[in-house]
Parts: structure tokens; C-alpha cells; sequence
């Protein structure tokens, strides 16, 4: 058994909790998505709104959009401001707005915090976790036996406050164990408490349902995280050594105890609009965190506007990759590749992307995606079950409904596909499918990979804002079906990344995770677009999206000078 270092204390992680940037309520479609696409012919209309078709989208203007200029493109980023030390330890500590359930741990609540999910990790250690292949786990064949004691009344058992601390913290760790051994969905309140030790009464004293006691210990999870990397960090003299401490006491830490991590990057996917907002806010703080920590390097350079972002959801995906797989062991000596990989996209040079040189072509009316006006029967069906989760959510469809919507017995429906979820599959499966299929000519005729390469997502780009609603499913809906579905979709959008790269040279930095820190970069900018709102702005990112995939193989020099070189010159005003 690996020696616990000193700044690897806990159980969670993270320079990277999960993306999707903005936190956005339940999606409204907008009008203007609505408007493309008719309802399959057959279809019968079910509850709400079904005049939903919009699988392409419209300009909302109505006109062609003009060239931004450079104070008008400040606009499309979100600035991090700058921090000083003493707000940059105030930012780990401090975790949840006001009226959250905790804000900050005293040394005592992270000691017993510490303990618990410490014992969480050991209990069961050599029961192998179930496969994440799907969206769900399966459950054990046999009752896990209880991480404690059971709590008994005594007069020495210390004060109220202590004795609700406690049995806070023994249920913490009972949900990390059960939703480790079964998953988040066959997980029940029995469960939890009998592993950790506290009664029925005393649970619904302090949580009023499963899901409420999950997010509080995804809460208490992040928290003690971000404690972890402050204490890495401020035991160390100098940028440098710090920087790598806190990095390396991250990814030690969840290659040591994964149980409180993965309940984190990997079972809360599924669990519900409530657990989305907290990983967004938790995403959106470790941006904050990265683009103040490197905002302090002491030669002043900093990065382009979105790379903290793009850091986030790299690291994200390395680790969350690895918990799939249940390689989290590789973790331990990863922290160089990953701060090799993040340095590559230090350059003053590269403050200038994302000024647009030329103005975007004129408006071009919507087409919708060409699986889905095929109008056969199963174009219906597809178009149906995308319709239906825009409009009711993917977790409230059933089979029987994606079937009439599209006009056809449930029997036919079966034929095609076993599942809502087989459906759900297909729909993302041809949507990555078309969107390579349209940007593979891109390296055809042209004078370099790197140009090549920008060629590439400025038609990647162009085809995901003509398709704002399969953009949805993809990067949100998604999250409702369970991180089987994600993982998928991860996997599809790295197909995307080993398009643009298999042509080119061998990494030079971060060689062991370039590939996987890219793909969760991609995803992470363009998905906090898309939950956004502000899909429209993303063609003005071309530079920074081509900057995010060239700056690893060619170097950080080199990829600025390509892309001035691919989209001409930079305009004068």
C-alpha cells in the first residue's frame, strides 16, 4: 500500500470537477429553434408543446452578423479578475454561496470528514467496483456490512453539536461507500444508513430525502478538495513549487482514495437538474482557481482568455477517463505531463486570438441535420426522441411516447431499437458521425497540418452552430442519462481530436495526456456555450479552439504564428 503523502489527506480531488460552465436552470427551446424541422408525418402530439422541431438553428437577429471589433469581442469572454494571495486561499476555503448547507470546514469537521471517507475508501477494498459502462451500477449481491458502530445514547457522548457533526459526517461516508458499491439509482436511504451506523430518525432530522444527503456529501467532497490543494499550496516557498504541489496533492489524492471522487466526477452524472448546478458552480470556481493561480506566475504571463476553462475540462477528462476504466492508479505519476500540458498555452503572443480578422460569412438559413430528414421510419423515430427531450426532458419520456410521436406501434419502435437510451444513443451516434463526415476534407490542398487543422474547426464550428438543438442533447440532456452515456459522448468527441491530430507530429508536451486533456478542453469550451446561451459567439473562438489543440504538438510559438498565417491578416482597427 502506497504511504499517504503529506498534503494527500483526503478522499476527492480536483483541478477539474465537471464543465458545462454557466449554471442554466431547465432549457427552455427558444422560438426560433422551433421552426425547422416539421413534425413527422403520423405523429400524434404528446403532452406540452410538440411543435418543437428545431434541430437546426436561425439566426435570432434575421440578419447577417458583422465582424466584432476588439472591444466588442472582450465582450464574448468572461475575464478572470486578479487575485491576491491572500483571496486565492479565500477561494478554496470558501466554497458555497450564502444559504448553502456548509461554507466553510473547521479543522475538527475535516479531521472527521477526513477519517470517514478514509474509512469509506478501505471498507470493501478488494470488491472490485462495478464496470461504468452503463449508466447505472449494479448492486452487490450481498448487504454491506456497516462502516460503524451504531450511534448509542450516553452521557458522555458529548455535546448536540458534536453528536449531529458526527452522524453528519458518518452519513457522508456511508453515501460515498453505498453509491460506490450500487450507484447513485439503487442506492436507498436503508443503505446509507446502515453502513454508517445512524438511524432512520436521525437521517430525516438532518436530510429530507437521498438526494439531499448525496448533494451535501458531493459538497463536502469538493470542499475538502479544494482544502487539500490550499494546504499543498501554502506549505510550499515559490510559484513554481507550489503550483506543482497543489497539482500533484490533487491527482495523488484521487489516485489514493477514488470512492469521494468518483461520486463526484462520475455518479452525480444522472443524477438530476440538481446535481448539475452544483457542477457547474464547482467547475466555474476552479476556473476562477487555475486563472488566478497562473495570474501570479512571477514573469507575468498569464493565458488566452478561455484557457482556464479549457484547463478545467482537460484535467476533467484525464482523471475522469481513468475512474471509467478504473486506472486511477496512473495518477500518481501524471502530475508532470499534466502542468507540461497546461504551461504549452503560456504566450503574451497569444493575448490577440480571438480577434476576428475577417467578418463571419452572411446568414445561411437552417437546414436540419441530414439524418433526420431522411423520412423514413426511422428518421421519425430519432427526430422524435430528440423533439421529445427538448421539450419534456429525457428522463420523463417513455418508450411508448417517442413511438406515437413518431407514428408508429411500440412494437416497430422495439424492433429498432431496445431502449430509449438505445435511441438516445443513435441520435448522438449519427450527429458525430455527420459532423466528421463534414469537416473530412478539410486537410485536402492545403500547405500544412496546423492550417489543416484550422480549416478543420472552423467547419466543425460552423456545423455545430447550424444544429443548436442536437448541441443540447449532446453537451446537456446528456447529463440526464448517467455517465455510461457520457462517456460515450467523451469518447466520440476524442474521435473528433484524433481527426485533427493523426496527421500531425508527435506531441511535444504533456505526450501521455495530450490527447485526453484536449478532447475535455473541447467539450468544456464549447459546452459552457451551449449551456449558456451564447452559441452564436462560438464561431468568433475558431482561434482559441485551433490554439487549444495545436499548442501541445507544435509548440505555443508556432501555433499563434499558424493561425495568423491560416486566417490572413489581423484587421488594422
Amino acid at each position: 500500500m502506497r504511504a499517504k503523502s503529506r498534503q494527500s489527506t483526503s478522499s476527492p480531488n480536483y483541478l477539474g470537477t465537471l464543465r458545462l460552465g454557466t449554471p442554466a436552470p431547465r432549457l427552455e427551446l427558444p422560438e426560433h429553434l422551433r421552426t425547422v424541422v416539421p413534425l413527422p408525418e403520423g405523429g400524434t402530439p404528446v403532452d406540452g408543446e410538440h411543435s418543437l422541431a428545431g434541430l437546426s438553428v436561425a439566426d435570432q437577429t434575421g440578419s447577417a452578423p458583422s465582424a466584432l471589433a476588439s472591444a466588442a469581442t472582450v465582450e464574448v469572454f468572461e475575464a478572470v479578475p486578479a487575485m491576491t494571495d491572500a483571496e486565492f486561499a479565500e477561494e478554496f476555503s470558501v466554497y458555497f454561496p450564502p444559504g448553502e448547507s456548509i461554507s466553510v470546514l473547521t479543522e475538527a469537521e475535516f479531521a472527521e470528514v477526513s477519517a470517514v471517507t478514509a474509512t469509506a475508501a478501505e471498507t470493501s477494498s478488494t470488491q472490485p467496483s462495478p464496470a461504468q459502462s452503463t449508466s447505472a451500477h449494479r448492486p452487490s449481491s450481498s448487504e454491506p456490512s456497516a462502516l460503524y458502530r451504531k450511534l448509542r445514547p450516553h452521557p458522555s457522548s458529548g455535546s448536540h453539536d458534536e453528536i449531529v457533526s458526527s452522524q453528519r459526517a458518518r452519513l457522508y461516508g456511508g453515501m460515498i461507500e453505498a453509491v460506490s458499491q450500487r450507484g447513485y439509482q439503487a442506492t436507498t436511504v436503508a443503505h446509507v444508513i446502515e453502513l454508517a451506523g445512524v438511524s432512520r430518525r436521525a437521517f430525516y432530522e438532518l436530510f429530507s430525502n437521498k438526494e439531499q444527503c448525496f448533494l451535501a456529501t458531493y459538497d463536502i467532497v469538493v470542499a475538502r478538495a479544494r482544502k487539500v490543494a490550499l494546504d499543498a499550496w501554502i506549505h510550499e516557498r515559490g510559484w513554481a513549487n507550489r503550483l506543482h504541489a497543489a497539482c500533484k496533492a490533487l491527482l495523488d489524492d484521487v489516485a489514493e482514495n477514488p470512492k469521494g471522487p468518483h461520486l463526484v466526477l462520475v455518479d452525480a452524472l444522472g443524477v438530476g437538474p440538481s446535481a448539475r448546478k452544483r457542477m457547474q458552480l464547482a467547475n466555474l470556481t476552479f476556473e476562477r482557481l487555475v486563472g488566478s493561480a497562473f495570474q501570479m506566475a512571477p514573469d507575468g504571463v498569464g493565458f488566452p482568455r478561455l484557457m482556464s476553462r479549457a484547463i478545467v475540462g482537460g484535467v476533467r477528462n484525464v482523471v475522469f477517463t481513468r475512474m471509467l476504466d478504473h486506472r486511477e492508479r496512473e495518477l500518481y505519476a501524471m502530475t508532470d505531463g499534466v502542468l507540461d500540458w497546461i504551461e504549452c498555452y503560456r504566450i503574451p503572443a497569444a493575448a490577440r486570438l480571438g480577434v476576428p480578422a475577417i467578418a463571419p460569412h452572411g446568414h445561411q438559413p437552417p437546414t436540419p441535420a441530414a439524418f433526420l430528414a431522411r423520412g423514413d421510419e426511422r428518421a421519425r423515430v430519432l427526430g422524435s426522441v430528440v423533439h421529445l427531450t427538448l421539450d419534456v426532458g429525457y428522463s420523463h419520456l417513455t418508450d411508448p411516447q417517442i413511438a406515437q410521436f413518431a407514428g408508429v406501434p411500440t412494437e416497430a419502435f422495439h424492433k429498432q431499437f431496445a431502449s430509449k437510451e438505445e435511441c438516445f444513443l443513435a441520435v448522438l451516434d449519427e450527429f458525430v458521425r455527420e459532423a466528421l463526415d463534414t469537416v473530412s476534407g478539410s486537410f485536402d490542398e492545403v500547405d500544412s497540418w496546423p492550417e489543416g487543422v484550422y480549416r478543420a474547426m472552423a467547419t466543425f464550428v460552423e456545423y455545430l452552430v447550424a444544429h443548436e438543438a442536437l448541441l443540447r442533447i449532446a453537451f446537456i440532456d446528456l447529463f440526464e442519462v448517467g455517465p455510461g452515456m457520457v462517456g460515450r459522448m467523451t469518447r466520440s468527441v476524442e474521435g473528433f481530436t484524433k481527426f485533427l491530430t493523426e496527421h500531425g507530429p508527435a506531441p511535444r508536451h504533456g505526450q501521455d495526456v495530450a490527447l485526453e486533456a484536449i478532447t475535455g478542453a473541447l467539450w468544456a469550451i464549447i459546452s459552457g456555450y451551449v449551456a449558456g446561451g451564447r452559441l452564436a459567439r462560438l464561431p468568433y473562438l475558431v482561434d482559441h479552439l485551433t490554439f487549444t489543440v495545436l499548442a501541445p504538438y507544435v509548440g505555443p510559438k508556432v501555433a499563434v504564428e499558424s493561425i495568423y498565417a491560416a486566417r490572413g491578416p489581423l484587421r488594422s482597427d
